[in-house]
């Protein structure tokens, strides 16, 4: 009676030691899935250059657990923005699922969009002004 007892608990200890080490698993393919989406999305923005600040827009980018943006990106007119646009949707409204399937937390605080861009070393700056601390 008792090797049966002790049986018992040893199959219902390796049970959820293999669901926690799933669990784990899965939380890991999902990050390395939001980091590929991200690398696709900063390799388009990365290699153009920026001499014009009129030819570059910006836009949110990621889901921060409490909501609103993890940041924003500039991006140029001169890559397929529509396509671009959609990746980032997808990879914003991922990042979102992740943190609700992993119980994800973050701060709390609200990320503004910045007012403008600029060019610096032919590199996409964004530009923020204090006007909304007056």
């Amino acid at each position: 009676m008792r090797t049966g007892s002790l049986l018992a608990l040893f199959a219902v200890f390796f049970f959820f030691a293999s669901c926690q080490k799933s669990q784990s698993t899965s939380r890991a393919i999902d990050e390395e899935s939001l980091a590929d989406l991200r690398k696709k999305i900063m390799e388009q923005v990365d290699t153009a250059i920026c001499t014009d600040p009129s030819a570059w827009s910006f836009t949110a980018l990621g889901s921060k657990a409490c909501g609103g943006p993890q940041t924003y990106i500039a991006y140029p007119h001169s890559i397929d923005t529509e396509a671009f646009l959609q990746l980032v949707k997808k990879y914003n409204e991922a990042e979102r699922a992740f943190n609700e399937k992993h119980g994800v937390i973050s701060d709390c605080m609200m990320i503004l969009p910045p007012d403008g861009i600029k060019c610096v070393d032919e590199k996409p700056v964004l530009v923020y002004s204090n006007e909304h601390l007056k």
